[in-house]
């Protein structure tokens, strides 16, 4: 049995009358607005509808804001999707993140560059935005714009600063993808903003070798006229052209060909990366130039770290005669020099023998890169600093390197070195120190391989004699191996006293120095430049004396 309860009608009416008067406009309104999602805020933000995001941002808490605006698990935010300048404006002044990454490292400033949405960039450009944020494989908005042609939006972020020449994780900037794409209205535009048309990614390929690869001929045309360098070469020493005719592409190999008929398969070529210069021929490594400083041995101590330096010297076989980080003499670095005993002010200063922590020689600047028909090489500019910071010389340091009738690898060693200083750099007599010094392989020693001087010496009494050029010889696994050095007559104190290692010393390692104040002291005034030219020559086999004495001939005819 149910029993039923009934109010009284009068209370029915007072409750129903209460409801209604409890309903103003403004709380029915009110009550008929949507709750902010992060889905519905990303909905309106995506769409661009302004009033819809102010309407979801008023309705927001202080406990919603925390979660609605920051990022998702993802790593998105609203504002990463804004479609509209005044969406962005309206969610940054709200507090969304301005840099906030996605898990890609893809921020707003990105997702604007891909939508090619350059009114949403200029808004954020305004907001301080990173114009070179990164995303996880090292690209930058500007790099988007290249690779999508999207002109208008890498406009607004040139203007507003962002880098033309920002590197990807392979050592692309943005130019390098426009030349892939074919793209010669951007690639004027980055030119316009300063782009190096040469520049080259780690593994040494410029615009011009992107494009012979996956380019158009507009591509390359365009970046011919506008001055590519066509002779550059890649990690490997092959130039646009090598490429072209690797991949079998007709129509770059008929662009390419009149730009590099110049230069011969076998010529020595110059490419230069972030932390070192390389010369090449067929391919092969022949002479390495470290820009960067090369850290000892572990263990060993941190003081012998040093740039401004060649290693290796590769002969024509392919095998490597020179060597650094000898356990006898850590400092000891292919072929480098520094003077040792010098005072300068009063102080005793040491440049050779790193470990004192007194000076050292350091690269500072590359001056030239030349690929010529009949010769390559660089300048670059070298500084001898007292430590930590007091430059005393400035010298310009030049490889030049040939190839002559015969197959041997002629390689100009010049120094020019000015005392940027106040005051004298004296040099007095000692036994070794100067403008070019040499130590050998590893393996080669006393009873494996020769020393030999212009003047028939060898270790047994080399050492303190002067000689117009110095041989040496080695076993190596591809054969034997000649580097030879020709000291040029106009140099001071020419033909200059050498250093050599007798046999005794760490048994016949091979150790030389042509020292130019071996018996007297001089000095490199203030303001005065020292110039010192030297020439390598190497080859396979031995080379006999009377080849030597006629390179010397040759050389020394050629003044400087």
């Amino acid at each position: 049995m149910y029993m039923t309860t009934h109010l009284p009608l009068s209370l029915i009416l007072a409750s129903l009358l209460i409801s209604a008067l409890s309903l103003s406009p403004a709380m029915a309104q009110e009550t008929s607005q949507p709750e902010t999602t992060y889905p519905s805020l990303l909905k309106a933000a995506g769409k661009g509808d302004a009033e819809d995001v102010k309407r979801h941002l008023a309705a927001l808490t202080p406990e919603t804001t925390k979660t609605i605006l920051a990022a998702d698990a993802k790593g998105m935010t609203p504002l990463h999707v804004a479609a509209t300048p005044e969406v962005a404006k309206l969610l940054i002044e709200a507090g969304v993140s301005i840099d906030a990454t996605n898990k890609l490292g893809w921020t707003a400033l990105h997702f604007a560059a891909l939508r090619d949405r350059s009114e949403v960039i200029a808004a954020l450009a305004k907001a301080k935005v990173n114009l070179d944020a990164r995303t996880s494989k090292h690209q930058t908005a500007l790099h988007f714009c290249a690779e999508r042609n999207r002109l208008a939006s890498a406009t607004v972020l040139l203007e507003a600063g962002a880098s033309v020449d920002a590197q990807d994780a392979r050592g692309w900037p943005p130019l390098h993808f426009a030349s892939v794409q074919g793209s010669t209205n951007m690639m004027q535009l980055l030119l316009d903003y300063k782009a190096d048309i040469n520049a080259p990614s780690h593994g040494g390929g410029t615009p011009l070798i992107e494009a012979a690869v996956g380019g158009s001929p507009e591509a390359l045309r365009f970046l011919l006229e506008a001055g590519a360098d066509a002779n550059r070469v890649e990690k490997k020493g092959k130039t646009a052209l090598d490429f072209a005719r690797e991949y079998k592409n007709e129509a770059a190999i008929d662009i390419l060909e009149p730009a590099t008929e110049s230069i011969t398969k076998t010529s020595p070529r110059v490419a230069e990366f972030d932390d070192r210069i390389v010369i090449y021929q067929n391919g092969q490594n022949i002479v390495t130039y470290h820009k960067a400083e090369v850290p000892p041995p572990e263990g060993a101590n941190p003081l012998y770290k040093r740039s401004g330096f060649i290693h290796p010297i590769t002969a024509p076989n392919g095998a490597e005669l020179t060597s650094i980080h000898a356990e006898d003499h850590t400092h000891h670095m292919g072929l480098w020099h520094a003077w040792v005993k010098t005072k300068h002010k009063g102080r005793e200063i040491d440049f050779w023998n790193l470990k004192k922590g007194q000076a050292t020689v350091r690269y500072a600047d590359t001056l030239v890169i030349t690929n010529a028909p009949d010769a390559c090489g660089f300048t670059v500019l070298q500084e001898h600093v007292i430590l930590p910071e007091e430059v005393i010389l400035e010298e310009r340091f030049t490889i030049t390197v040939r190839r002559n009738k015969d197959g041997l690898l002629l390689i100009d060693h010049t120094t020019e070195q000015k005392n940027i200083s106040d005051a004298d750099l004296e040099l007095p007599a000692y036994r070794y120190g100067g403008c070019i010094a040499y130590r050998g392989p590893a393996h080669w020693n006393a009873d494996n391989s020769q020393v030999l001087t212009s003047e028939g010496k060898t270790r047994e009494d080399g050492h303190e004699s002067r000689a117009n050029w110095c041989r040496f010889t080695g076993p190596t696994d591809a054969g034997p191996a000649t580097l030879a050095i020709l000291c040029h007559p106009s140099n001071h104190d020419a033909p200059q006293r050498q250093r050599i290692w007798p046999v005794k010393s760490h048994n016949g390692a091979v150790f030389y120095n042509y020292v130019p104040v071996q018996e007297t002291d001089w000095a490199i005034r203030a303001g005065q430049t020292s110039t010192m030219q030297y020439q390598l020559v190497v080859g396979d086999g031995t080379l006999d004396p009377s080849t030597l004495n006629a390179l010397f001939r040759q050389y020394s005819s050629n003044t400087k």
